[in-house]
């Protein structure tokens, strides 16, 4: 299993935030997409990253063909335009 998690800073929260409501609907539509997980960082040490959200796909290769899924782009350039990003990809250890 591969995890992609995006923390998010942004002066337009509930424009993000309605963005990220869309991601659990992909689960079904995106190959290899096996969960999403929306959610705010309840962190002190935040640093204006207060918006997340976790998507786990089968593996590499899965995740990899997200970058091509006719829905990622407009997600993507959505929250690029709206926001700050920072990008975590890892494989997820002991997961099948």
């Amino acid at each position: 299993m591969f995890r992609h998690i995006v923390l998010i800073k942004t002066a337009a929260p509930a424009e993000v935030r309605a963005i990220l409501d869309t991601l659990p609907g992909l689960r079904g539509r995106v190959p290899g997409l096996v969960a999403v997980d929306v959610f705010g960082n309840a962190s002190q040490y935040h640093r204006g990253f207060e918006q997340c959200f976790v998507m786990d796909f089968t593996d590499a290769g899965a995740l990899a063909a997200w970058d091509d899924h006719p829905a990622h782009p407009p997600i993507r350039d959505a929250l690029l335009r709206l926001s700050e990003l920072v990008v975590v990809d890892h494989p997820v250890p002991g997961a099948a």
